[in-house]
């Protein structure tokens, strides 16, 4: 199985799916597993009040995610990024 080049790209992914989706199991807290106080902290950057926005450099890792088609909080990308999702035909918003 090819590896994510990208460790916050590989992050967002296990979020969603092993918290949001509950497709990835057993669930667990990756900074554990890591032995790290907390994984994200080398990964974002705070944002106003409630919003987190993560430092995503590349779009690299996307041939991982073949099914992927729609992507929240894209608007945080920058412009060449967006035009990566919207070459591959993965929706922004």
């Amino acid at each position: 199985m090819t590896g994510f080049r990208d460790f916050t790209f590989k992050l967002i992914v296990v979020e969603q799916l092993m918290y949001t989706e509950r497709k990835l199991t057993p669930a667990f807290r990756i900074a554990d597993v890591l032995g790290v106080t907390e994984p994200w902290d080398h990964t974002y950057r705070r944002g106003l009040a409630h919003q987190v926005v993560y430092d995503v450099p590349s779009l690299d890792d996307l041939a991982l995610l073949p099914n992927l088609r729609h992507v929240v909080g894209s608007e945080f990308l920058g412009p060449e990024l967006r035009d990566v999702l919207r070459a591959r035909g993965i929706a922004a918003g």
